[in-house]
């Protein structure tokens, strides 16, 4: 994707620890504004001086609700991108259709296939951690020339859901916690594995950048497990 050549791209997340911050000019400053599933209301301006307005990228999980789609044609990004590829056994089933709707509306692709492959194997030999569409993001992300990446709002829930969320906002930290943990036919979003693979490449990937909150999980240890 040209447009991503040499640009200083940001990735906000859904984390409530964003909340009250006011980085919303933050994150507006940056060339390229990437968010996750599902947007915040922009109308809000609480909302906005928190999470900032912009938004030129959206990785999707290929689900879909009742706002959605009005709220990505809204934003009139540059690109959407669903996070599971055609060959994972659920997408045919439970995304494919909802990407070709917003695939009519919206230039679209899905993700590589052998860049999630290697991902989900280097989480689990056994393929059964199913990464999370924020650390997909990041890894795709970082497959182009792009100048640097700012990482805010993803913690791999060492905190909960902002209260914008649509799904989990005023859901508890350990109600989350216990949805993973029963997976899903197998599959399961293993939070430590997948944080310990973001911390190793946060050590790694000189592009790699983040806030205050997220270095302190990755510099103190006792952030690398929790309860799960």
């Amino acid at each position: 994707m040209k447009e991503l050549e040499n640009k200083k791209v940001i990735i906000v997340g859904p984390s409530s620890y964003l909340e009250n911050r006011k980085m919303g000019n933050f994150i507006d400053s940056y060339d390229i504004v990437v968010r996750i599933n599902n947007l915040h209301d922009t109308t809000n301006s609480q909302l906005v001086d928190d999470f900032g307005k912009q938004t030129d990228l959206i990785y999707y999980d290929g689900s879909t609700t009742n706002t959605r789609l009005q709220s990505y044609i809204d934003c009139n990004p540059l690109e959407i991108i669903c996070t599971y590829p055609e060959t994972e056994w659920f997408f045919k089933s439970r995304c494919a259709s909802n990407v070709n709707t917003f695939h009519n509306h919206l230039n679209g692709r899905v993700i590589d296939e052998e860049l999630y492959t290697d991902l989900k194997y280097d989480l689990d030999n056994n393929m059964k951690t199913r990464p999370n569409s924020g650390l997909i993001a990041i890894v795709d992300l970082l497959t182009f020339p792009i100048a640097e990446l700012y990482i805010t709002g993803i913690d791999f829930y060492r905190n909960s859901y902002s209260a914008y969320h649509p799904d989990y906002g005023k859901t508890e930290l350990e109600s989350i916690k216990e949805i993973f943990k029963k997976g899903d036919a197998g599959d399961v979003h293993d939070i430590n594995k997948q944080f310990m693979y973001f911390k190793n490449l946060f050590h790694n990937e000189s592009r790699l950048k983040t806030d205050d909150i997220m270095l302190n999980y990755i510099t103190n240890k006792k952030y690398e497990n929790v309860s799960f």
